[in-house]
Formats: structure tokens, C-alpha cells, sequence
């Protein structure tokens, strides 16, 4: 990171394997230093929304707004420079096509024989987005997967739907333009909301899609605006009010103690046994074997990147929506989407590599938003970026990682079952 040791992205898919080869060796030796002698799940602990906190580097924070805003909050414009079109910042769902492809190549680059990209010039933030215009395959898997995401949660028109995690508004957006529904979507990054704001406003949707400010553990305790001309000085309470639930790679910001609550939060604001209710949420997950180590230690992540971060297992997950819920939610789906990640964290690095140094690139917004660094601060920037898309994107494909996406219901809810195609 700091250019002490030169790997370039030729070779880190090599040296990666080259780790993993020889892992079981590697652990018998008291002189390899400790973060080597872990699984490679040991560094990979997190979704790419904490690859870098910005303001982490820059300045310590505190608490999980500074956290999660300090790195969400840098510039709009950087991201657009190297996310798709739609600015979705999660694991996409590519065909089959797309993946036979991808594992061809990959199969090459992991001895070391990776292949970049001619350049390309950054485009400008464009607050419109019409998911009829199919631009590019990265586009296209993330509108697959917010669709996934849709069809998972089984949305209708009328649905009032909450989402934590409001990105840039690509899903409340699809969801909004798609079903019909409402949506209230909860973010902690001002620069997020202010951006899908605008989005949400050029697509005509300002009546179905609110973008709010505040911490998911306050959902229960916020009140709609009265009717006009009601005597309910209140409103209507948030408290057993939404018929869907939906957070797409946004629990692994919540913590490993703070689970069962993430869960009971969610129970007190869908509606109660009897009506309709489902949540869907989509995030990395650990295998369950890599806990013990995972759990009592702190990684260079958790330390240096952002605080108080935790990926859970799958059975960390059940069982929290259990105690959490006190068994009111219960689980309906679980899907793993894992080997999709290494097609979007390949897309993201090329993209953001290629467009680090044209004009208007991400050199030129990290500048414009911090003009006091020098160009080896900038440098390792850069690198540290480069080398956990890469990282990733080998932890993903080689199954050290997963991303399950899992779908939860109230007990009894029969208008919630699986349909098959045929």
C-alpha cells in the first residue's frame, strides 16, 4: 500500500494463491507473523462499502454515523466515475454467460496473467435514471439483482416498503417505478441522500420514495406527518406499519452484539402476525468455521478502516432473527450469490484503475474535495483501493466469501411461497 513492496495487479492474483497453496504451512510457523498465519477470510471481512473509509485515513471517528458517513460521504462524483450507471454499490447477479466468461479469464489471472483495459473517460454524475436503458453488463447485473431483490421480497403496488441503506436510490427507485409501492429509505451519508434525492425527484416519484436521515434504531420511534386537517397531532406511527423490509448489504455495519436488536428493530415496524410482512436482506457472509478466530481478533479492517464493522455467518444470522424476534420472523429463503461478486469487483477495479488519471477521473474528485494531499498520499490511496478490489474479488470467486441474500416472513403468512417457472 505504501510502495514498500511492488505487486502489481499482473501478479496479485498469483500471490494470493500462492497464500492460500500454502496455508497449511504457513500456520505451522511461529516466525510468519500473525495477520499471514489466518485464512484469507481473515483481512476479507467486510462488503466493498468499507474497502476504504476516507475519512479514517484522514481522521479517526467515533461512533457509527461518522463512520458510516465519513466513507460514504466521499464526493458523488468519484463513485460515478467508476460504479455503473444506476450507482449501485453491492454484488450484482450476472448470467451464465457472463460468469462462464468470467471464470475463463479468472482461471488465467489467479496464476498471475491479469489483462487490463484501455482507459476511458469518467462521465458526469446524470441524476436520471431509466433501467429501460441497458448500457453496459454491469448495468444490467445490478438491475438483475435489484430485481432479484423485488421479486424476493414479493412487492406490490400499494406495499409500503423500508429500506436501510439507501445507496445512491437505485432500489427504492425500481422498486417505486416497477410495482407501485411506497417507500421510506433510511441513510447515514448526507451526500447519499442529497444525490438520490435529486434522482428520485428526475424520475417523478417525490410522492412514492423518502430519503431519511437518521439511524435505523429510531425507525419505531418516527411518526408520518399528520393529514391535513387531522386532529392526530402525531400521525401515524412507523410501529407495525410496513408490509416490506429490505437491506442490501448494509447489516454488516451493524455489529456483532447489536444483531438480535437489528432484528427486533425490523419486527417493530413490519406489520404483525396476520398481515402480509416480509423482509429481504442481502449481505457478505463467513463461514461459520472462520468465527472463532474472526470473533477475537481485531483485523487490519475493523482497525484501521472502519470500526465496529462485523460479517456475519449464516447461523449468526438465523439465530439472531430468532432471539431477536423471539421466533415473530421466520425464515423463508436463503440463496448464496457469492461467485456473482467476482464479475462486479472486476468491473469496479478496471473501471476505477482505468479512470484514476484521466481528466475529471478519480484523482481529479479526491483533489477537489481534499486539495491538501500530496501525491503519495493520493498514491495510497489509490493503491489500497486496487489492492482490496483485487483481494476481494479472489476471496469471492475462490468461495472464502459468500453473499446470501435471506428472506424472512411472520409465521402463517400464505400469500409468501415459492412459484416455479413451469
Amino acid at each position: 500500500m505504501y510502495g514498500d513492496v511492488d505487486i502489481t495487479n499482473q501478479n496479485m492474483f498469483g500471490v494470493f494463491n500462492l497464500y492460500t497453496v500454502n496455508k497449511p504451512y504457513l500456520t505451522t510457523s511461529s516466525s510468519v507473523p500473525r495477520a499471514l498465519t489466518n485464512p484469507l477470510a481473515y483481512y476479507l471481512i467486510t462488503l466493498p462499502q468499507a474497502w476504504l473509509n476516507t475519512a479514517t485515513y484522514f481522521a479517526n471517528t467515533s461512533n457509527t454515523r461518522s463512520n458510516v458517513s465519513a466513507h460514504y460521504d466521499i464526493s458523488n462524483d468519484m463513485f460515478a466515475t467508476f460504479l455503473s450507471k444506476d450507482m449501485t454499490y453491492s454484488c450484482g447477479v450476472s448470467t451464465k454467460a457472463e460468469l462462464a466468461e468470467f471464470e475463463s479469464v479468472y482461471s488465467v489471472d489467479r496464476l498471475g496473467g491479469h489483462r487490463g483495459k484501455a482507459a476511458a473517460q469518467p462521465a458526469p454524475v446524470d441524476i436520471r435514471l431509466n433501467f429501460n436503458e441497458l448500457v453496459e453488463p454491469l448495468f444490467e447485473s445490478q438491475l438483475r439483482k435489484l430485481r432479484l431483490i423485488i421479486s424476493k421480497a414479493n412487492i406490490k403496488a400499494g406495499h409500503r416498503v423500508l429500506e436501510v441503506g439507501t445507496g445512491w436510490g437505485s432500489f427504492s427507485i425500481l422498486a417505486a417505478q416497477t410495482t407501485g409501492c411506497k417507500v421510506d429509505t433510511l441513510t447515514l451519508s448526507s451526500e447519499q441522500a442529497a444525490l438520490a434525492r435529486e434522482r428520485i425527484h428526475a424520475a417523478g416519484l417525490d410522492d412514492l420514495v423518502t430519503v431519511h436521515l437518521f439511524d435505523y434504531r429510531l425507525a419505531p420511534l418516527q411518526f408520518d406527518p399528520p393529514a391535513p386537517g387531522s386532529s392526530d397531532e402525531k400521525g401515524v406511527s412507523w410501529r407495525g406499519l410496513f408490509d416490506r423490509f429490505v437491506a442490501i448489504e448494509m447489516v454488516e455495519h451493524v455489529g456483532k452484539d447489536f444483531l438480535p436488536e437489528f432484528f427486533h428493530t425490523v419486527g417493530q415496524c413490519l406489520k404483525p402476525k396476520g398481515h402480509d410482512a416480509v423482509g429481504v436482506i442481502q449481505l457478505s457472509t463467513l463461514p461459520e468455521a472462520r468465527m472463532p478466530n474472526y470473533i477475537n481478533d481485531v483485523d487490519f479492517i475493523q482497525k484501521w478502516l472502519f470500526p465496529g464493522c462485523f460479517v456475519p455467518s449464516v447461523t449468526q444470522l438465523v439465530s439472531s432473527l430468532e432471539s431477536g424476534t423471539g421466533g415473530d420472523l421466520l425464515i423463508d429463503s436463503i440463496l448464496n450469490i457469492g461467485n456473482h461478486y467476482g464479475p462486479t469487483l472486476r468491473a469496479w477495479r478496471e473501471s476505477f484503475e482505468n479512470k484514476f488519471d484521466v481528466p475529471g477521473g478519480i484523482r481529479d474528485s479526491l483533489l477537489q474535495q481534499y486539495p491538501d494531499l500530496d501525491d503519495d498520499a493520493v498514491e495510497v490511496f489509490r493503491r489500497k483501493w486496487l489492492y482490496y478490489y483485487t483481494y476481494c474479488e479472489f476471496g469471492f470467486t475462490e468461495k472464502l466469501v459468500g453473499v446470501h441474500i435471506l428472506s424472512f416472513t411472520r409465521e402463517a403468512n400464505r400469500a409468501l411461497g415459492y412459484v416455479p417457472d413451469v
